[in-house]
């Protein structure tokens, strides 16, 4: 199988900074490095094969059904449109917190 394309909104982007800008901050430069490493090759991992993740009961209004990876005790929350072969990385959360909120709202 091809690998999809992908593109990082610009929400998932912040997402990412914040969780290293936050990590550093409060724990260890070195931490924050490897975890932002850690999520950008698991976003590359989804593109090779994003339809092995499980669909989640989550739908957004303008990419569909959403689906969720998770690295260490992070969610990376994401589409794919099969048509294209793209997928969307809509967010990157703790797992703590619940997006799902957001996704109802129409946020995506």
């Amino acid at each position: 199988m091809k690998a999809f394309n992908y593109e990082i909104t610009d929400t998932a982007a912040m997402d990412i900074e914040q969780i290293g800008d936050y990590i550093a901050k409060n724990f260890y430069v070195e931490t924050a490095i490897s975890l932002v490493r850690d999520i950008n090759t698991n976003i590359q991992k989804i593109s090779q094969n994003p339809l092995i993740y499980e669909v989640r009961n989550i739908f957004s209004d303008r990419f569909g059904a959403v689906r969720i990876a998770i690295v260490k005790n992070y969610n990376i929350y994401f589409a794919v449109d099969e048509d294209i072969k793209m997928v969307y990385i809509l967010r990157v959360a703790h797992c703590s917190m619940n997006l799902v909120q957001e996704f109802i709202e129409g946020d995506y």
